[in-house]
């Protein structure tokens, strides 16, 4: 067993034009204490042609030699 990093990026694309807002709603509020809580970060990003996050955590003693690479 060993430390393995997840990274997880989400990306919603194709929906109305995306206008940043000016303070921190309740969801992204949400994710990003509860990424904080488990020692990870959450950066989200609004392009205008829609919404990105990046997500990253330290899975402490992950099985090694698994991997699953999903890339759309």
């Amino acid at each position: 067993m060993s430390d393995e990093t997840l990274v997880l990026r989400w990306s919603e694309r194709g929906g109305p034009p995306v206008s940043p807002l000016g303070k921190s709603g309740f969801g992204t509020t949400l994710i990003e204490q509860s990424v904080k809580t488990q020692g990870g970060t959450a950066h989200t990003s609004n392009p205008r042609e829609g919404v990105e996050w990046t997500i990253t955590l330290t899975l402490t003693n992950a099985p090694t030699g698994i991997s699953a690479d999903f890339v759309q």
